[in-house]
């Protein structure tokens, strides 16, 4: 079980690791190169294309995440699955295309240019079918076919509207640009990869009415999970303007994006497996792989995230631009904690509900995480300017979390505490580790105090699991 996992993880880990971090280190490259305006109108568009996307398609891409590999075991299954797929994908894109558009010329900017709709039209219909064929690769366990659809925007975009922002000056639409034209070099490598699912013919309205069923909650829960989200930036942006917007998501998206990097680390190669064991009838021991997987993303979020915020001076002050004025390493402290708890509950304790058929428990908490969130931001966010909202984004998110943990019971939840407590007491080894060296005044001290962290990191761990590692390893050898 522990050396699937791992296999898996390291063949998964360039697309899950790369996008998120580019994520992290594009905020960084825009605070040199754009205003803050132009960030808040980026990162405020890109928070709403990601809304449409998880309410017009999430429901098919988890649809087919979970039962693709099941309806293809039979040739008129597979065409029942083609034919329902090719409607849902073309009636989504279209729609996710024209409402983006009514969003940014009334949110945004009423003069929008033709060039500038052409951009945004590109890479929300890129973007959707991107991510659609992401799943159907990762359902299948194609490793190419999913890092190419997850890595071409996020990556090649973002080195792409780099130059251009170096070339020709910062400027939203340069941005946009260059992801349009990755995320549409990513779509014609998936379609020459797998076609497979074009097909065009009378839909299975039943099996649309099945993925409706089983993804309705999950669409719900996500929507809602993205109101809780993104209620402070909107509220910033309403109250404060697009540069209030710029410097929330520049401190917001370093903490979120560096819980993000952990959780993908290992997110992708992990579900699946607890999914094909469900599959297979052994229920009992996808739970324990799910307790397996909780475990190895704790570690992976303690590390990362407490390893950031305790040099989180160090980064702001060495990496991102002094025009940024603003409390950006406040907001990124809270959001690292709001990072966490999102991580921990949307790619941990979520997956029981998944993985039984039943996300009425996911979509139910999300409803009142939501209306904590709005409630919260309300309040927060003119009291407390950008940092309030991430104040109130973090304890939104651990509510919600606290609620989860406490349902998923019901579930069959299980955590591995043994591990747990060990890797906390690594991560308490780090951090004494870090304070202990003086702060950084250049990239080379700050290299220097991450990697002293790490190193106490590994070393702890690996004392506290070495009963358990060192019979794997030699059986590891042996084969």
């Amino acid at each position: 079980m522990f050396r699937m996992l791992f296999r898996q993880t390291l063949l998964f880990l360039p697309a899950q690791l790369l996008p998120a971090l580019c994520q992290f280190v594009q905020l960084i490259a825009w605070s040199h190169l754009a205003p803050a305006s132009v960030i808040g109108v980026v990162t405020l568009f890109t928070s709403i294309q990601e809304f449409l996307n998880i309410a017009f398609m999430g429901f098919w891409n988890q649809y087919t995440q979970r039962y693709m590999l099941k309806h293809g075991e039979t040739p008129e299954g597979q065409t029942r699955m083609r034919h329902a797929s090719t409607l849902v994908v073309i009636l989504s894109v279209t729609l996710q295309i024209a409402i983006a558009l009514a969003c940014f010329a009334v949110m945004i900017d009423p003069a929008m240019s033709l060039a500038m709709a052409a951009a945004l039209a590109g890479l929300v219909g890129c973007r959707a079918l991107n991510l659609f064929q992401a799943e159907r690769a990762r359902a299948r366990g194609d490793v190419l076919g999913y890092s190419v659809a997850v890595m071409s925007g996020p990556v090649i975009g973002f080195l792409i509207g780099l130059v251009l922002l170096w070339r020709f000056g910062g400027s939203a639409l340069l941005i946009f640009t260059g992801f349009a034209v990755a995320q549409l070099a990513g779509v014609l490598f998936s379609l020459m990869r797998d076609r497979s699912w074009i097909g065009f013919g009378r839909p299975d309205i039943g099996l649309i009415r099945h993925a409706l069923g089983y993804g309705m909650p999950i669409i719900v829960s996500s929507v809602l999970a993205w109101v809780s989200q993104n209620a402070s930036r909107f509220a910033v942006s309403y109250v404060y303007g697009l540069s209030a917007v710029g410097v929330y998501s520049l401190g917001m998206g370093l903490g979120y994006r560096a819980s993000l990097v952990s959780a993908m680390m290992v997110n992708a190669a992990a579900f699946p497996i607890a999914v094909r064991m469900a599959n297979a009838g052994d229920l009992p021991g996808a739970r324990r792989q799910l307790a397996t997987n909780g475990a190895l993303l704790f570690a992976v979020l303690a590390a990362s995230v407490a390893g950031l915020a305790l040099v989180s001076g160090d980064v702001i002050h060495l990496l991102v631009s002094q025009r940024m004025d603003g409390p950006v390493q406040p907001v990124m402290l809270w959001s690292l904690l709001a990072g966490s708890f999102i991580c921990l509950r949307q790619y941990f304790l979520n997956q029981f509900f998944l993985l039984e058929g039943n996300t009425r428990p996911i979509a139910l908490i999300s409803i009142a995480e939501a209306i904590v969130a709005v409630l919260l931001a309300a309040v927060a966010v003119p009291w407390g300017g950008p940092v309030g909202g991430a104040v109130a984004l973090a304890a939104t998110s651990a509510i919600g979390m606290i609620a989860t943990y406490i349902w998923a019971g019901s579930a069959g939840r299980q955590v591995a505490g043994q591990a747990w407590m060990r890797i906390a007491a690594a991560t308490g080894a780090m951090a004494a580790a870090v304070l202990l060296t003086p702060p950084a005044h250049d990239a080379t001290h700050l290299a220097l105090r991450i990697a002293v962290g790490g190193f106490a990191f590994c070393a702890t761990l690996a004392l506290a699991f070495a009963k358990d590692l060192m019979p794997r390893l030699r059986r590891f050898r042996r084969s």
